[in-house]
């Protein structure tokens, strides 16, 4: 078993590509694949971290058994759906913000989360930051 954990990106567009980069990076993590429909952003990844697999098809993504962790970088309408996928699927989830676009699914996805064991975090822009935190 791998000592890092392995992550899935999905979306690496205007946003995702700051995720990929960073988590590409990150001590304690590999970048293991990233999603995207966009051919021209999938060619563009496989230019830039050739060691992950890239793939147009979340469902290919989630089932891959190397992939520890999912990451959305989606359209924020897509988050609560795609996170409660990932979590049925056995992974755990960082969503960009927002987690949700109602309490009610916010509330689904955290519960799910928390029903199968699962880690379930959203990020926030600068939260983490030092001249904030």
């Amino acid at each position: 078993m791998s000592s890092k954990v392995r992550i899935g990106c999905v979306g690496a567009g205007y946003w995702g590509k700051n995720l990929v980069r960073n988590f590409a990076s990150a001590e304690g993590a590999e970048l293991a694949a990233v999603c995207d429909a966009d051919a021209k952003v999938q060619a563009r990844v496989r230019r830039e971290y050739p060691s992950a697999k890239v793939t147009g098809s979340y469902d290919e993504l989630l089932a891959m058994s190397d992939v520890d962790a999912v990451v959305l970088a989606t359209p924020g309408s897509s988050h609560a759906s795609l996170a409660r996928q990932a979590l049925a699927a056995g992974k755990d989830v960082f969503v960009e913000k927002p987690l949700a676009q109602t309490v009610s699914d916010a509330r689904a996805v955290t519960e799910e989360a928390a029903r199968l064991g699962r880690v379930l975090m959203c990020g926030h822009l600068m939260v983490f930051h030092p001249a904030v935190g």
